[in-house]
């Protein structure tokens, strides 16, 4: 979690708060891949302590770097910081300890989702999310499938 604040904290101030979220993905989505037990240290802390978020101070910053980018016209309105995370947990999961030529299409991909970030491209809006905090971070940390019975519990 400390690489993932240094993560934060080394996107420069300047330039567009555009420029500063692709580096902060990129960023991201290299720091789970070269660190692939990054992911399943964090389910497992999810399995002995749900509310263990150290993640969460990061929270913030995030939020207001996407509002920046909102505000200055470059960002579509709707994204999320679990979207970013998302994106980076995905992105990761292909390859772990990426060589160059790997690196490289982990970029490419990242360019291409990023496109569909931008307010410029935003033919429709983005869906409304389907999870709060509090489900996103259950979602992305838990390990154990849930069960049929909390499936009928929620009346899904």
């Amino acid at each position: 979690m400390a690489r993932m604040g240094q993560s934060i904290a080394s996107v420069p101030e300047g330039g567009s708060a555009w420029d500063r979220i692709a580096g902060l993905l990129e960023s991201i989505t290299f720091t789970f891949a070269d660190f692939p037990a990054l992911r399943t240290v964090m389910r497992r802390m999810y399995d002995v302590d749900p509310d263990y978020r150290p993640a969460g101070a990061l929270t913030g910053a995030v939020e207001h770097l996407i509002a920046a980018a909102v505000a200055e016209g470059s960002m579509r309105p709707g994204i999320r910081g679990g979207d970013l995370t998302l994106t980076a947990f995905a992105l990761s999961g292909v390859v772990g300890r990426p060589t160059e030529p790997e690196r490289e299409m982990l970029r490419r991909q990242l360019s291409l989702v990023l496109e569909g970030m931008r307010a410029e491209n935003a033919g429709r809006p983005v869906p409304d999310a389907a999870m709060n905090d509090v489900e996103f971070h259950v979602f992305v940390h838990r390990s154990k499938a849930p069960t049929r019975l909390d499936s009928d519990a929620r009346g899904t």
